[in-house]
């Protein structure tokens, strides 16, 4: 027994030294593992991909929310006025995303995905629907303004997209009868000269209009009666006017008479009265010289429709070329333009310069691809960049290509033609107007929902300019990103490797690597307490700074505050920083004036920001705080808060000199435009399932070490007792054993 309790002894002197000195570390270690198991996300059989690849953003509640700036004086601000706003929101967005293409280079310790996000409005929680209408800076109209030097400039290649306001008409019922009775006429004439060959002119006018079926006496009829049963009763004095090309009121005059019968064809009462009072007849045979003639309701009309499509080298009257003939050269029209005629719904007058093209000499078919068939990609001519492509050809400027490989007299025939209609009183000159005073201009008023999301710019829409307009994105999915997942190195855990597929921002004064955590709200685990957090922050394409602040808990969970750093956005030349507390994002916004600061501005010089009323900068509102949990990494809160303002500076009233609309607001403004704020906030289950793990790795970490000691300590008592216990029983037992046997 002495021995037994000896090494029992031993053993439990053993284990208790390793409960002090052992256990923990082994402890520790098997800890840190459960941790990183729950959160390094290294292949997608990792106990966390799931929730890493967006099913997080669905089990808790992500939010994204804006408060709009309102512009209350717009017309005071045009007049150069101070913009006064008033804030309207908030309007709540649920934030979701999904990680697509995900892949896991470099043996599981790298993470490459493209992040789909996306948004829907949640007007449960939202103070106003999202249909609420907001007064602001436009930053479309703006961009136009960056492209084109002046309003001169805009004017021309402006011109260009007119042909998709001209197309609808030109292949509308209006334009196509008009054509089919215009080109009735020359057919007509040279059947009347060879009828009249065989027959009197008064026998023709009597049969015309009264016979019913085509007289025998010439070769010549067809198509020349009324064919009417019964006859029209039309008097031979009536049809001597009608067919008299000199007479205002004949079918047969272009200019006059032929617009007065097109008009009464569509119902205008006052074409109607003149013809039924100047010819003598009634409505009833009107109409059915109308329908003889323009509409070609019977066999016995003559028919226009063949020679006008091979003109036109159209296959059918729905054919989109036949509207496009009458601006090649003004072929439909047998070269007379339709600014020429009044007509009821003419979309073109005089005044405003001829809308067709002349001088074309390639054939129409190469003329309509240029304009609209899908060869040339963002450069068809009915655009915007398609038109300031061949105005800088037309120019010779040493910019300018030919894209489309047109002839020399095709390049001048369009250059040509934008200078005759882009001026002051063109047709774009009045419509851009009409757009610019109805909500397509520098100030504009849209839904809350297209200025997020659907952009809907009048001005962009008429320009075909395809320049994505809406303030944010809604699941589009951006080239791919690579993080470090920390599968050796913990403290690697959603640190960037490449945004987007860059290791380096090209668009800032010099490059700038890219760098910090990703904003998935995961950090390193197990770490000693950190002073600062550098997070790439990929709306302002830089990293920026959060530095501890003190230690806070969110729903009895233990945490660290962190705050982004003050003089957040200092001058800086590598990010065209001029101006402290502004972020300037022109040279990624495509030379929009684009400048991002905390919100109501603060941190911007108040000579700066009092400019505008309706803000109000105070630290609380403008914080960004950030609540570590350190065990797990994990951001139980955040609230990203920033400021989009657009800067009206000297340029723009100097831009306008056309239509003079712009020309007296005051400049060098910084217009507030949007508060946006992204948050999140746990569901019940995540931070129930959270205090769990902590509350497992908390008795991981005291357990086995305490049952170890207990056990270890036990063992050495008992090893001592039963030592003590053997040692005595041995001496007594040694002692009676030389009494019980007697030596030899």
């Amino acid at each position: 027994m002495a021995i037994g309790g000896g090494i029992l002894g031993v053993i439990g002197l053993i284990l208790f030294i390793i409960s002090l000195a052992v256990v923990p570390g082994v402890v520790k270690r098997v800890g840190d593992n459960a941790v990183k198991d729950g959160i390094v996300v290294s292949s997608p059989s990792s106990s966390y991909y799931e929730n890493w690849s967006g099913q997080s953003s669905r089990k808790n509640y992500y939010l994204q929310y804006y408060y709009a700036y309102n512009l209350t004086n717009a017309a005071d601000v045009l007049a150069g006025g101070k913009p006064i706003y008033n804030q309207v929101g908030p309007f709540n967005y649920r934030y979701y995303w999904d990680y697509l293409n995900v892949s896991f280079p470099d043996n599981g310790n790298q993470a490459t995905y493209s992040q789909r996000k996306f948004y829907e409005f949640d007007s449960e929680t939202s103070k106003l629907p999202e249909d609420t209408l907001i007064t602001n800076i436009n930053p479309a109209f703006i961009g136009l303004m960056q492209q084109t030097k002046d309003s001169t400039s805009f004017l021309m290649v402006g011109t260009f997209p007119t042909i998709n306001m001209f197309m609808p008409y030109l292949n509308s019922v209006y334009f196509k009868t008009l054509a089919l009775s215009y080109n009735v006429i020359p057919i007509f004439n040279n059947q009347l000269k060879s009828l009249i060959a065989d027959v009197t002119i008064d026998a023709f006018y009597s049969s015309w209009a009264n016979d019913t079926t085509l007289p025998t006496t010439s070769t010549h009829w067809a198509g020349m009666i009324i064919g009417a049963n019964p006859p029209t009763g039309i008097t031979v004095e009536a049809a001597k006017l009608i067919f008299d090309a000199t007479s205002g009121l004949s079918i047969l005059n272009y200019t006059v008479g032929l617009p007065l019968w097109y008009n009464a064809s569509f119902g205008e009462a006052t074409a109607t009265q003149q013809l039924t009072t100047g010819l003598g007849i009634t409505p009833a045979q009107m109409n059915s010289v109308i329908g003889w003639w323009m509409n070609g309701t019977n066999s016995y009309s003559l028919n226009a429709t063949t020679p006008l499509l091979t003109s036109c080298n159209a296959t059918s009257m729905a054919d989109p070329m036949l509207g496009f003939c009458q601006l090649y050269n003004r072929l439909a029209l047998n070269g007379t333009s339709i600014s020429q005629f009044n007509i009821i719904n003419n979309i073109f007058n005089p005044t405003q310069g001829a809308p067709e093209i002349l001088g074309l000499s390639e054939p129409i078919q190469k003329l309509y691809a240029y304009f609209f068939l899908p060869y040339f990609g963002p450069y068809n001519l009915n655009n915007i960049n398609g038109g300031a492509a061949l105005a800088a050809l037309a120019m010779e400027d040493p910019r300018g290509v030919n894209i489309w490989g047109m002839d020399n007299t095709t390049v001048a025939a369009l250059g040509n033609w934008m200078f005759t209609l882009g001026n002051s009183k063109g047709y774009f000159a009045a419509y851009g107007r009409q757009i610019m005073t109805n909500g397509g201009g520098l100030i504009a008023t849209k839904t809350v929902g297209d200025w997020l999301w659907n952009c809907n710019d009048p001005m962009l829409n008429y320009l075909q300019a395809g320049t994505p307009c809406a303030l944010q994105s809604n699941y589009t999915i951006p080239p791919p990103t690579t993080i470090n997942s920390g599968k050796n190195d913990n403290r690697l855990v959603n640190s960037l490797v490449k945004w987007q597929n860059l290791t380096e921002l090209p668009f800032w004064a010099s490059p700038v690597p890219v760098k910090g955590y990703v904003e998935s709200g995961q950090f390193p685990p197990l770490q000693d307490k950190m002073e600062t957090l550098d997070i790439f922050e990929e709306n302002i394409f830089r990293t920026i700074q959060l530095n501890y602040f003190n230690d806070t808990n969110v729903d009895g969970i233990k945490t660290r505050r962190y705050y982004l750093q003050n003089d957040s956005f200092p001058v800086d030349p590598t990010y065209f920083t001029t101006q402290a507390g502004f972020a300037n994002l022109t040279s990624v916004q495509d030379g929009v004036p684009a400048f991002i600061t905390l919100w109501d501005m603060w941190e911007v010089d108040t000579s700066i920001s009092s400019k505008v009323d309706g803000q109000n900068p105070t630290y609380e509102n403008a914080a960004i705080p950030l609540d570590l949990e350190p065990i797990t990494g994990n951001a139980l809160y955040y609230n990203l808060k920033l400021q989009l303002n657009f800067l009206v500076d000297n340029t723009i009233p100097a831009w306008d000199g056309s239509w003079q609309l712009y020309n007296k607001i005051s400049s060098n403004i910084y217009y507030p435009s949007w508060k946006i704020g992204q948050t999140a906030m746990p569901s019940s289950d995540s931070i129930n399932q959270l205090k769990s793990q902590l509350k497992t790795l908390r008795a991981l970490n005291i357990v086995p070490e305490v049952v170890l000691a207990l056990v270890g300590g036990l063992m050495f008592l008992g090893g001592v007792i039963m030592g003590s216990i053997g040692y005595i029983r041995y001496r007594r037992g040694y002692s009676g054993l030389n009494e019980a046997v007697p030596l030899l």
